[in-house]
């Protein structure tokens, strides 16, 4: 009877590379620094020094927020700087809120254009790289994100114009004459004078709101709820890292407000606990908080009729790096939907 082959050692069966003796890990590849990474900014200042810069490219990014808080300001400033930092940037918001404010958008648009020294675009034309996906339940986001995944991996080509036939009919004798003629000789294509100084595209996915539509299944059945929401966020990862996708969701806070022991924030009045569950934030490479607290200014006055003015607030409560965690950043939000540095 044959002998079995004896055991070999993961370590005898790997071989390094030649440049780098280092055993390589998952964690090298998916969590580079922030610092090295192409980066979103908002504009607002404290944001990009809280975030480094801005939100990742090639991350997942998450805002928890009560219901009534400045989400759709954040989402309009973050469609601004895209559209408008690059020409071949492009933006997908898969909305299950149903109230994405296009016409709102536009004017952003058409006023931010006039007043960049950088580009010279029209808010249509810029409207052309955004594309809008209503979904109403979990299998319309998972067929929302199969569609962007395959956009993103077979990209649509341009089509080139054919030739328009000619409305008569050539006589025979002078195309006997035409194949006497020696062939004209063909020349290479010429490469177009940008081709090789086109930057990569950039994409950006906005999802709002995540937990309309996967609450309803976490409800009705816990365990298959979180299992569904964990292939999905597994599905945003992979597109994610593979097409450098910057990926912004919005979820809404439970109805159940955290405790002062369970709370992830370091506000003490901050009291957000995720609707998705406690192991959400785990799924992400970034989760933000975004709650409002009193001006210092107001809070500080004298005058006790005056109305507290309130400061929003961006609080980093989770963070795969882990450089990010803690920090937050104050911001108001303007007349015209974006938002600006706290004085």
């Amino acid at each position: 009877m044959a002998a079995a082959a004896p055991p070999m050692l993961a370590a005898d069966m790997y071989t390094p590379k030649a440049d780098d003796d280092t055993w390589p890990t998952e964690l090298d590849d998916l969590q580079e620094p922030p610092a090295k990474r192409q980066k979103l900014n908002t504009g607002v200042k404290a944001i990009d020094q809280a975030l480094d810069g801005g939100f990742d490219f090639g991350s997942i990014h998450c805002i928890t927020a009560e219901p009534d808080q400045e989400i759709k300001e954040v989402l309009q400033t973050l469609l601004l700087s895209h559209l408008c930092g690059s020409t071949h940037a492009t933006t997908t918001v898969i909305d299950s809120s149903l109230s994405f404010d296009l016409l709102g958008l536009y004017h952003a648009l058409e006023s931010s254009s006039k007043e960049s020294q950088n580009m010279n675009q029209d808010a249509k034309v810029m409207l052309e790289r955004l594309k809008i996906m209503k979904v109403f339940d979990c299998i319309g986001l998972a067929e929302a994100v199969g569609e962007l995944r395959e956009n993103l991996e077979h990209p649509p080509e341009d089509v080139q114009a054919k030739p328009v036939p000619k409305s008569t009919i050539e006589d025979s004798e002078d195309e006997d004459e035409m194949l006497d003629d020696p062939l004209p000789k063909r020349q290479p294509p010429m490469p177009a004078p940008d081709e090789t100084k086109k930057e990569p595209p950039r994409h950006l996915l906005i999802i709002d709101n995540i937990s309309k539509v996967i609450s309803p299944l976490i409800k009705s059945n816990y365990t298959n709820g979180q299992a569904g929401l964990a292939s999905l966020m597994r599905s945003l990862r992979h597109i994610a890292r593979e097409h450098e996708l910057c990926t912004v969701m919005f979820s809404t806070a439970s109805n159940k407000p955290a405790t002062e022991d369970d709370t992830a924030s370091l506000f003490a009045s901050c009291t957000i606990r995720p609707a998705l569950g406690p192991t959400f934030g785990q799924l992400l490479d970034v989760h933000l908080y975004l709650h409002q607290i009193p001006s210092r200014k107001v809070a500080e006055a004298d005058n006790p009729g005056s109305t507290v003015e309130m400061v929003n607030i961006l609080e980093v409560v989770q963070d795969s790096i882990g450089v990010r965690y803690g920090r937050w950043a104050p911001f108001l939000c303007k007349a015209d939907g974006t938002l600006t540095d706290f004085p």
